[in-house]
């Protein structure tokens, strides 16, 4: 599910819908995601983690979880064990997961067997797989998706579209439309960065 639709660009930015493009489309989803730090659709991942000594907690690397699939602790070791989660008993389970902050943490009041109170010590010795990011897309990031995707439509030469940047939002190339669409995407910006508990790079 994409942020913005062709339908969408060309009611709102008055284009036709035909003349735009799903490869902007894509871009610009990537784009927001990158300067946002999360996703706004379901996307499934499998990491791995260095793991020091007396590791009892790590921050995931994309918050927030949605849903927890497979930790498998001493991953590179010739026994690896497989980490139960259930977050409707905890005390059956070997890990506790605070999904808004994307924080694993080995479960000291667990019930369930677990050979160690910390995680085994080693590079790449914890494996996560996860899905992660947010099941609604807010109407904010929509709006800003289909304010990028208007204005690459509107620029002279709209093929060199991936040089945008938050910067030369700012440029206007003497085109109205493209001012009207930098002055939408700016507020929405700032709008963004006072709803979302991070911060636009």
């Amino acid at each position: 599910m994409s942020y913005t639709t062709p339908e969408k660009v060309a009611k709102l930015c008055n284009f036709d819908a035909a003349d735009i493009q799903n490869e902007w489309i894509n871009w610009v989803d990537a784009w927001i995601d990158k300067h946002l730090g999360t996703t706004f659709v379901e996307k499934q991942i499998t990491e791995l983690y260095d793991v020091e000594q007396y590791t009892r907690s790590i921050i995931l690397v994309h918050f927030p979880v949605i849903e927890l699939i497979e930790v498998i602790d001493n991953y590179n070791s010739t026994s690896p064990t497989t980490l139960s989660f259930d977050e409707t008993d905890i005390y059956n389970s070997n890990v506790l997961l605070y999904k808004d902050d994307g924080v694993l943490e080995v479960n000291s009041n667990s019930l369930s067997s677990l050979v160690s109170s910390y995680f085994s010590v080693g590079q790449k010795n914890l494996k996560v797989s996860y899905k992660y990011g947010h099941l609604e897309i807010p109407v904010t990031v929509s709006m800003l998706a289909t304010y990028v995707v208007g204005k690459i439509a509107a620029y002279p030469s709209n093929e060199n579209f991936e040089s945008i940047s938050i910067d030369n939002f700012k440029v206007s190339f003497g085109n109205v439309k493209i001012k009207f669409f930098n002055e939408q995407i700016e507020e929405l910006i700032s709008a963004l960065t006072e709803e979302m508990p991070f911060q636009v790079l």
